[in-house]
């Protein structure tokens, strides 16, 4: 997996390619998107103190199961590779 340069903070980006990773492998067809919102969009992020602020997109009627599944995934992975927690 090779990591994206979405914002100018590399350990952000090696978390951001993950979970997008994860979202496609999962969500396959019905992944629309992923976008940032919060102090990564806005410019106020700071490494030692902001959290990580995203929504993974996909088509209405998809189901809501799968949206906790994905996300439980997205976090047991992180946490297996990194050693994160993600607070939900």
């Amino acid at each position: 997996m090779s990591t994206q340069n979405f914002t100018p903070h590399d350990g952000v980006n090696q978390i951001l390619s993950v979970l997008l990773e994860k979202a496609k492998t999962i969500l396959t067809d019905q992944f629309v998107g992923m976008y940032l919102y919060g102090s990564l969009s806005s410019g106020d992020f700071h490494p030692d103190a902001s959290d990580i602020d995203f929504l993974i997109r996909h088509p209405r009627g998809a189901s809501r199961s799968n949206d906790f599944k994905t996300g439980n995934h997205a976090q047991r992975t992180l946490e297996k590779r990194n050693g994160l927690g993600i607070q939900t």
